[in-house]
C-alpha cells in the first residue's frame, strides 16, 4: 500500500533539533520529510550506517571498561562489535553493502580495531556519550529559536577537550574539520552549559581504507561561527516551517533508504 501524506502534519519532527535534522535537510529536504514528519519506513538500511553505530558502541564499551580498571583485549573488542553489528542487522530493514560482502565488513571492522587499539589514550578521557539538550539562543543577541538543540558528544578529554569520532571512506583534511557542523554544534552546546568556549575540538577518523589510517585533527570555534551555525539553523526552521521540502538529486540518491518513495512523489501520488 502506498503511504500517503497527512496534509495537516505539524512541522515540527519532535521536540528538539539535532544536528542529524539539520544535516539530512541540507542534503536532501524531501527526504528529511520523509524520514522525520511523514515517518516512512526505510526500504533498506545502509551498511554503513549499522558500521558507524557498532563500532562506536564497541569504543564507547572499550572506554568504559578502562575506567573500571578493565584493559579489554582486541579479540573482545572485535567479539563485541560482532555482537552489535547482529544485534543491530536483526532489528532493522535489510542491509544494503554496496561493492562488498557483510564478511568483508566484519574483517575490515577487526582490522581498524586494531589501528584504534594501538592510538587510543583511554588515560585522558573524562566521559563518553554526553547527552545534552540546550536551548538555540543566538550567541550574539541571545534570541531564542522554538525548540532546543539536543546531542551527544562523542568523548570528552582532560583539558576541556571534545572529541567527535568518525568512520570514513577517506581521511578528512584541516579544511573539512574547520567547517564540520557537528563541531559547531558541540562547541555551541559546550558554551551553553558552561558558559564559555571548549578549549580544544578534535575530530578523529579511522578511514576503512584496505590499509586503515587514523588521524586527529584539532581545530577551534569562534563566536562568529557559533552565530553562523544559529542563523543556518534558524533559517533551516524556517523552511520547515513553510513547508520546503524540494528533491535534491545528488549522487547521494542510489545510496538512499528512501528513493523509492520519490517515485510516488513526482508523478503525485504522495
Amino acid at each position: 500500500m502506498t503511504p500517503v501524506i497527512d496534509a495537516d502534519y505539524h512541522p515540527w519532527p519532535r521536540d528538539h533539533f539535532s544536528v542529524s535534522q539539520l544535516s539530512c535537510y541540507l542534503q536532501c529536504p524531501l527526504k528529511y520529510k520523509f524520514k522525520y514528519l511523514v515517518g516512512f519506513e526505510p526500504f533498506f538500511t545502509p551498511g554503513a550506517l549499522v558500521f558507524g553505530s557498532a563500532f562506536h558502541s564497541t569504543i564507547e564499551f572499550f572506554f568504559q571498561q578502562w575506567k573500571k580498571g578493565e584493559k579489554v583485549p582486541l579479540e573482545t573488542l572485535i567479539g563485541v562489535f560482532r555482537a552489535d553489528w547482529q544485534s543491530m542487522k536483526t532489528t532493522k530493514p535489510v542491509l544494503k553493502i554496496p561493492n562488498a560482502t557483510e564478511e568483508d565488513l566484519l574483517t575490515k571492522a577487526e582490522t581498524m580495531l586494531g589501528v584504534f587499539v594501538e592510538n587510543a589514550k583511554p588515560e585522558i578521557v573524562v566521559s563518553t556519550e554526553e547527552r545534552f539538550t540546550v536551548d538555540l539562543k543566538n550567541p550574539e543577541s541571545g534570541e531564542p529559536l522554538p525548540i532546543p538543540l539536543e546531542g551527544v558528544i562523542d568523548r570528552i578529554e582532560e583539558g576541556e577537550t571534545i572529541v567527535e569520532f568518525k568512520t570514513a571512506a577517506r581521511s578528512y583534511s584541516q579544511a573539512d574539520v574547520d567547517r564540520n557542523l557537528q563541531c559547531t554544534a558541540y562547541a555551541f552546546a559546550w558554551r551553553e552549559l558552561h558558559g564559555k568556549m571548549p578549549k580544544k575540538l578534535i575530530l578523529e577518523c579511522i578511514t576503512k581504507a584496505k590499509t586503515p589510517k587514523f588521524g586527529r585533527i584539532e581545530t577551534t570555534r569562534t563566536i562568529d561561527d557559533l552565530a553562523w551555525f544559529w542563523t543556518l539553523v534558524m533559517d533551516v526552521l524556517d523552511a520547515i516551517a513553510a513547508g520546503a521540502f524540494p528533491a535534491n538529486p545528488s549522487h547521494f540518491c542510489p545510496s538512499c533508504e528512501f528513493a523509492h518513495y520519490c517515485e510516488g512523489y513526482r508523478y503525485g501520488r504522495l
